[in-house]
């Protein structure tokens, strides 16, 4: 994950960021320069949690929203 990446760079040594993702994702559809900003900025919130360092670990899973299905996040089936 090229996300993974920027995030590890952008906090430094002290922060460890892994990934966790299911095998055989399906890409996701999104502005990559967006994306980026917000993991960004919620791993720079995170480190400003932990000033000691940690793990950061990013995790992604493939779901359905099937029509007339309610999503806790409020997702409509596309």
């Amino acid at each position: 994950m090229a996300s993974a990446k920027v995030l590890a760079h952008a906090l430094g040594r002290a922060i460890v960021v892994s990934e966790v993702t299911e095998p055989h994702i399906p890409p996701l559809m999104a502005d990559r320069g967006l994306l980026e900003t917000a993991l960004i900025n919620l791993g720079t919130d995170a480190s400003d949690a932990r000033p000691d360092g940690g793990d950061h670990i990013l995790s992604a899973s493939a779901e359905t929203v099937s029509e007339g299905d309610a999503h806790p996040a409020g997702l409509a089936p596309t």
